[in-house]
């Protein structure tokens, strides 16, 4: 039996700000090009310094579970994250396999270990986020910035 290799994913460092327009317009571009998985990784959605953005395990697959890696929109409705929502909704209806991620951290450390676990090949960011290029590359990963600083 033959198994299908599995479609690069792309994770976009993206924030509530205009400034996430161009990262998510290159995810969008290159989600077509190489019929990728996009995954929105946005840095900006905490609640509060001391509230986790991600859903409890009651809001999500149940006790003990823990929160999917890749939230659907659903979800992320479901999270309080409706402008992240909106954004994979627009994508999944554009015809891209599309999720959102809400990082607990925000450190290159913590986007490195997020990309392999969900086996991501590259990262899309604007320069004003600074997901450290040289340290993503070092983990395999290919690095695009896009957008002004």
């Amino acid at each position: 039996m033959t198994t299908q290799p599995q479609p690069a994913t792309i994770v976009a460092v993206i924030n509530d700000e205009e400034a996430a327009d161009p990262v998510v317009q290159r995810a969008t571009e290159l989600g077509f090009e190489r019929s990728a998985r996009v995954v929105l990784y946005d840095v900006g959605a905490r609640v509060s310094p001391l509230e986790s953005p991600l859903p409890t395990g009651f809001a999500s697959d149940g006790p003990d579970e823990g929160a999917p890696q890749l939230l659907t929109a659903e979800d992320l409705d479901a999270a309080g994250q409706a402008p992240l929502a909106r954004r994979v909704r627009a994508l999944v209806e554009a015809g891209i396999d599309a999720y959102g991620w809400l990082p607990d951290n925000v450190t290159p450390e913590d986007l490195t270990d997020y990309a392999r676990a969900i086996g991501a090949t590259g990262v899309i960011a604007s320069p004003d986020l600074d997901p450290n290029p040289e340290e993503l590359t070092k983990a395999g990963l290919a690095v695009e910035t896009v957008g002004a600083h």
